[in-house]
């Protein structure tokens, strides 16, 4: 009933996350990630935080997922980039009042940069994924405030993807806003600019993102009109080496849109096949292990084995004559040389005497 991770009093704190999922999180009053700077131990005039946060994921949950509040001098600085925020349900209690966010800041600067918004769904008609609140009272001055969407993806959402609520007037925090090279299903109006002081909204797309058909969580095909088109310079910035999965994030000096960045050199001789054997793993996502089945029609020689992205050779896993039958193969989430592989994507191919299908399976931690 109350938050998973909380703090409070933080006085010039640079606080990181990274390579973390939180899933399954269900709470009635509380917030699953709740960081609320109040008095800054009696030195306002000093305090300052910042939020880095990379390589994350929040999906299947059911509470407001981060929270950031701040009650004096300087806003919080946040940063949000290759993170996936996907099948997030929200169906919040009426003393809430009438807004409430996914993610929820009041006196903070957020940027988020590459990272994906799907399937997530708040049942308050006034809901919205991003929420960006005034001062609270007491506070003596009026602060600015920005929020920067930059290479994003929003898809498949209910609530509107930004709303701007102000209290205390006249003595409110400003808010700028900054939507460009982001995907929003509809468009500007899914902004709630009424409110906003200044809002810019350039080079976004509303058309069809091109998904690869199957794929959790969604990655572009190759000929997504959202590959090659994101910002691939923003002043202050550096682009992390990879994306969520751990793809190169700029290929040819070009960025994709979201936390997936398509790769044509990438596993590319691992080609899915369709096939009557019913390959298949499960779980999927997993962690720690998977088991991997399908049927031979025949006793044949069979060769099993686990690629990265890169197309490296991870595990064999088979490599002997099986009789015909249904056949299930555990993989435990190690390399050859028995040591645990990191969160990714990674393929299973299997080769038979007349075929060879390749299908894919993805690791979290």
């Amino acid at each position: 009933d109350s938050s998973l991770v909380s703090a409070t009093s933080f006085l010039n704190v640079n606080l990181n996350i990274d390579n973390v999922t939180f899933s399954e999180c269900q709470t009635y009053y509380g917030v699953l990630f709740n960081w609320v700077c109040d008095n800054a131990n009696g030195h306002p005039d000093i305090f300052k935080a910042t939020l880095k946060m990379k390589n994350t994921r929040f999906f299947n949950n059911q509470t407001v997922l981060l929270s950031l509040f701040n009650l004096w001098k300087d806003p919080i600085d946040a940063i949000i980039e290759n993170c996936i925020f996907d099948n997030n349900y929200l169906n919040v209690p009426n003393e809430w009042g009438p807004t409430v966010g996914i993610i929820d800041v009041s006196n903070a600067n957020l940027s988020m940069i590459n990272s994906d918004f799907i399937n997530n769904n708040i049942v308050n008609p006034a809901g919205t994924l991003i929420l960006s609140s005034t001062s609270p009272s007491g506070l003596t001055a009026p602060l600015a405030t920005y929020f920067n969407s930059i290479n994003n993806l929003f898809y498949n959402n209910h609530p509107r993807v930004f709303n701007r609520t102000i209290n205390d007037i006249p003595n409110y925090t400003s808010c700028n806003a900054v939507f460009t090279h982001s995907f929003l299903e509809e468009g500007i109006s899914s902004i709630n600019s009424t409110s906003i002081d200044t809002l810019i909204y350039e080079d976004n797309f509303e058309i069809e993102p091109g998904f690869l058909s199957g794929e959790f969580p969604y990655r572009l095909a190759s000929n997504s009109p959202l590959v090659d088109v994101g910002l691939n310079q923003i002043p202050n910035y550096i682009f992390p080496e990879s994306d969520y999965f751990g793809r190169p994030r700029i290929i040819n000096n070009c960025v994709d849109i979201g936390a997936n960045e398509y790769n044509p050199n990438v596993a590319s001789d691992l080609v899915v096949l369709e096939s009557k054997t019913d390959l298949r793993n499960y779980p999927n996502p997993f962690n720690p292990s998977t088991v991997i089945s399908f049927n031979l029609d025949k006793q044949q020689v069979v060769d099993l084995k686990i690629y990265n992205v890169k197309g490296q050779l991870v595990k064999d896993l088979i490599s002997k004559k099986l009789l015909a039958g249904h056949i299930n193969a555990r993989w435990d989430g190690e390399d050859n040389n028995k040591k645990r592989v990191s969160t990714g994507i990674y393929f299973y191919k299997l080769k038979l005497a007349d075929k060879l299908i390749t299908k894919k399976m993805l690791l979290l931690k």
